[in-house]
């Protein structure tokens, strides 16, 4: 394996305790929207990590109706 071949990735993630968290939700929520990672703790210890959701990428399907239906009901847990 050569030197530098894996790099590892490091980010400093905000922290924050669970008071502050609960009085400035909407700002924390806007943050993470905006892409901050921000870690919340309870007694000084990480329970949980803000982030935003990356946004779903519909698939494109070739295919009857019909076929893409029975696609999405698998996908859902329904059955066929």
């Amino acid at each position: 394996m050569e030197l530098g071949s894996h790099r590892a990735t490091f980010y400093t993630a905000m922290r924050i305790g669970t008071k502050e968290l609960k009085n400035r939700l909407s700002r924390y929520l806007e943050l993470a929207r905006a892409g901050e990672a921000i870690q919340v703790t309870s007694r000084g210890k990480v329970v949980v990590e803000l982030r935003a959701v990356k946004p779903v990428v519909p698939r494109v399907v070739a295919g009857s109706p019909r076929l893409i239906s029975a696609m999405v009901l698998e996908d859902r847990g329904g059955h066929v």
